[in-house]
């Protein structure tokens, strides 16, 4: 509500006041596919800040997929969350704040759509998101802990497939179209080398990627680092997104 975001020398990387509040592309996307009763379901959802339109399109609550090519008014209402089945998401909860860091924890479940309710009928539960959000306040960097889970409802008989992507964007510069150069480097080794995802542990050692951001001034250097290692990533220009 308060339209800021982190301030590093006078320069706001994620709420930037120089770049319209429409055009803040930071969040994540998830697609989930799996079998109930022999058939194939698909949902989607996303939390992006703003659906890229105009100011009336920035945060809001969940709401669903647009159902009409060009957007009609009380129908498609904009906003930056968005589902093809249902969600909802718990008051940010704050559990730990010490002179050292703050940790604040945010939970989404998602939902496939009641077939004989329309929403807000909450529907099937299907996964679970949890974000820790580690501020450390010495060393002046965010770590976020992203956990996905599947809720065990005992109602499906077949697997679930769940992609996830995080999107980021950085505005450094002080201008209203600040551009950046960003580069990716790839499998960083760590002594965190043993996988969470696998079993047994040790079977699949695991490495970090590391992307460097540097403003078009070359004034501004930001860094953000993903472990375990990204399957797939790339660098885009947001305004041709």
């Amino acid at each position: 509500d308060e339209k800021v975001g982190l301030e590093y020398d006078g320069v706001d990387a994620f709420a930037n006041p120089n770049v319209p509040m429409e055009e803040w592309s930071n969040g994540w996307i998830m697609n989930i596919h799996y079998t109930d009763q022999s058939i194939l379901r698909n949902v989607w959802t996303y939390a992006m800040t703003t659906d890229w339109g105009d100011a009336d399109g920035v945060g809001g609550p969940w709401r669903q997929m647009q159902q009409n090519i060009v957007p009609v008014p009380g129908v498609d209402d904009r906003g930056g969350r968005r589902t093809s089945g249902y969600a909802e998401s718990d008051d940010i909860r704050l559990i730990y704040d010490g002179p050292r860091k703050a940790i604040y924890l945010l939970r989404t479940t998602i939902y496939d759509k009641n077939p004989d309710n329309p929403p807000p009928d909450e529907g099937t539960p299907l996964v679970e998101l949890t974000i820790q959000v580690v501020f450390n306040k010495v060393k002046k960097y965010v770590m976020e802990i992203k956990d996905i889970k599947r809720v065990d409802n005992n109602k499906m008989t077949g697997p679930m497939q769940i992609e996830f992507s995080q999107r980021g964007e950085w505005d450094l510069g002080e201008l209203s179209r600040s551009l950046s150069y960003a580069e990716f480097y790839d499998g960083l080794y760590t002594k965190y080398s043993k996988h969470p995802f696998y079993f047994p542990e040790g079977d699949h050692p695991v490495t970090y990627d590391l992307v460097q951001i540097i403003d078009q001034d070359m004034s501004k250097v930001g860094f953000a680092a993903f472990w375990p290692h990204t399957i797939s990533k790339w660098v885009t220009d947001v305004e041709h997104m």
